[in-house]
């Protein structure tokens, strides 16, 4: 386990091919890589060189910044915020500059997102920035798994807005902009 939200099972016999069991903590995980719900308690994996299985926690919502070289580098593009639809949603994100302690003195970004699912909408809350450290992003990118809209309705902040999603293999994404202040975006 990584934290509470992601289990990383590689082999436990890295110089066999064989297929392994993994077994989860409890019901109710989603396949990293695609996005695809788990509802057993164990599967069987076939080892393969190119993808460390990696499964998240129903209910997870991770905060992912686009691919960099090394840590002084700074990220281009939007957050992706990838939303594990599931009962107690929730997750957070912290930045500081990695290198000094700023920290200590309030030199920091923290956010906090929560979700509500039921099978008629899907609430995502995104928490204001707190803290002085600037966003490297303007946009955030929601992507939503293993739910599905009913409707095609969309609400910002209580206002109805026409906003374009993008269909995923097991899910669909929302681009916003990022102003800072937080923002509720519900979907039916």
């Amino acid at each position: 386990m990584l934290g509470p939200d992601l289990l990383i099972a590689p082999s436990p016999y890295p110089d066999e091919p064989d297929t392994y069991t993994v077994e989860f903590p409890s019901v109710g995980w989603y396949n990293y890589w695609n996005g695809a719900k788990l509802t057993q308690s164990s599967i069987q994996v076939q080892r393969d060189l190119a993808t460390l299985p990696v499964f998240v926690r129903a209910g997870s919502i991770l905060p992912l910044e686009p691919l960099v070289q090394s840590t002084s580098e700074t990220p281009n593009g939007p957050l992706t915020v990838r939303v594990y639809a599931g009962d107690a949603c929730s997750g957070d994100l912290y930045l500081d500059d990695g290198k000094s302690y700023a920290f200590e003195r309030g030199g920091f970004l923290r956010m906090h997102f929560t979700c509500k699912v039921t099978p008629e909408s899907l609430t995502l809350s995104i928490g204001e920035h707190e803290g002085p450290y600037p966003a490297w992003w303007k946009q955030i990118r929601t992507e939503i798994i293993g739910w599905s809209p009913r409707q095609s309705k969309i609400q910002l902040n209580s206002k109805s807005v026409d906003l374009r999603t993008e269909k995923l293999t097991e899910g669909f994404a929302i681009d916003l902009d990022d102003d800072g202040k937080g923002m509720q975006l519900q979907l039916q």
